[in-house]
């Protein structure tokens, strides 16, 4: 990857959280995210294997629920909240 270059799955995933930025660490073979803000009101740093692992772990620190059948069409980002 090139410097400053952003993968696919992880522009996906800052373009769906405002304001998170997300990279690889090339040392620790994982991906991943500061989150300025949680539903804690601080922020974080989170990691995962993957992209949808990462994506996992940002949902759970802003308190997002998985889709259901009933929100399953929104865009991603619309659905979830509390």
């Amino acid at each position: 990857m090139i410097t400053g270059q952003v993968p696919a799955e992880a522009a996906r995933i800052q373009d769906r959280y405002h304001g998170v930025k997300v990279w690889f660490g090339k040392q620790t073979q994982s991906w991943w995210a500061y989150v300025p803000y949680t539903r804690l009101h601080q922020p974080g740093l989170y990691e995962g294997g993957t992209t949808k692992a990462l994506d996992e772990a940002i949902r759970a620190a802003l308190g997002w629920r998985a889709p259901t059948e009933k929100t399953a069409g929104r865009p991603p980002g619309m659905w979830g909240r509390p």
